[in-house]
């Protein structure tokens, strides 16, 4: 709504209609939070007394931070590190049958789907450059390995000179690729948990977008 009042909205009159709706808005928003904390504190109370226990991961303690739209991203977070505020992903929001509100879980579950697609990407990309980062030095290495012992028809005052030269090549190299490799420990684990991550958004992803009649 703010956007569109940015973007549409001129004229005196008009700008003032417009923000008493958005002040309208926002007061129902507000109403709608104290009313979930106030449930979400009885519930607490209620849970201790009767030893109910797991439905904290589903219905979480509500923070200003998370009230937000479906397409609005948190303060300083860029569009590629976007995630989907998790009162949009709790039950009973999928089964809403408010078609506008359906449409706008579906819309956003792509838009969260090509993100992550988009970072997959990335990683195998990344992961592809390192091994051929290392490839190339080891090559490097054993290119300059084999040019230190092949010296046919070089005088002997130089031969030694050249191989000496070949060789510190060939050790340079070797460096390179063993610092790559110790730079990159633990790379591999961190992609496979980060995998992990993206199939587990997803699927509470699929699970949260509802099919409108």
């Amino acid at each position: 709504l703010l956007d569109f009042k940015k973007n549409n909205i001129r004229g005196q009159g008009s700008n003032t209609r417009a923000r008493n709706t958005l002040k309208g808005v926002e007061a129902k928003i507000q109403a709608s939070a104290a009313k979930y904390r106030a449930a979400h504190t009885a519930l607490k109370i209620l849970g201790r007394s009767f030893g109910t226990v797991g439905w904290e991961g589903t219905l979480q303690v509500l923070k200003d931070e998370h009230i937000r739209g479906l397409s609005t991203g948190e303060d300083g977070k860029s569009e590629g590190r976007r995630t989907v505020s998790w009162i949009w992903q709790t039950i009973g929001v999928s089964g809403n049958e408010n078609a506008d509100l359906q449409e706008s879980l579906q819309i956003e579950w792509c838009r969260s789907r090509a993100r992550a697609n988009r970072w997959s990407e990335e990683v195998t990309l990344l992961t592809e450059e390192m091994r051929r980062v290392l490839a190339f030095f080891a090559s490097k290495a054993n290119w300059w390995h084999d040019r230190a012992s092949k010296r046919d028809g070089v005088r002997d005052d130089l031969c030694e000179g050249l191989s000496a030269y070949a060789t510190r090549q060939a050790s340079l190299y070797h460096a390179l690729k063993i610092a790559c490799k110790v730079n990159w420990i633990g790379v591999q684990k961190r992609v496979l948990e980060g995998e992990e991550k993206r199939l587990q958004h997803v699927g509470v992803s699929v699970g949260t977008v509802g099919t409108t009649k």
